[in-house]
C-alpha cells in the first residue's frame, strides 16, 4: 500500500515537476563479500586492530547466512561502530 502512494507520488508529482525519482521495491539483501570489500576499501582509516575485529564480527553475523537485509546490516553495522568509539 505504501509503495503505491509513493508510486503515484513519483507519477503525479515529480515526473510533472521534472524531477526523476525511482522507487525501488525493496534493498537488496548484502553478502559477505560486499561487506569485506567495503572494508577493504576504508582499512587506511580504521586501525589495524580494529579491522581485524571488525572482520570477525562480520564472520559472526553472517554465520550460517549467505546475505543479510540492507536495513539489518546497517543496524549492526552501526551497533559495531558505535561499540568501538
Amino acid at each position: 500500500m505504501l509503495l503505491n502512494q509513493f508510486e503515484t507520488l513519483n507519477t503525479e508529482f515529480f515526473e510533472k515537476k521534472g524531477i526523476h525519482a525511482e522507487v525501488l521495491q525493496k534493498l537488496n539483501s548484502i553478502n559477505k563479500g560486499a561487506v569485506y570489500r567495503w572494508i577493504d576499501q576504508y582499512k587506511d582509516l580504521l586501525e589495524k586492530k580494529f579491522s581485524y575485529a571488525l572482520e570477525l564480527k562480520i564472520d559472526a553475523l553472517y554465520e550460517n547466512r549467505d546475505a543479510i537485509p540492507m536495513n539489518e546490516l546497517a543496524s549492526e553495522l552501526e551497533k559495531i561502530f558505535n561499540q568501538n568509539q
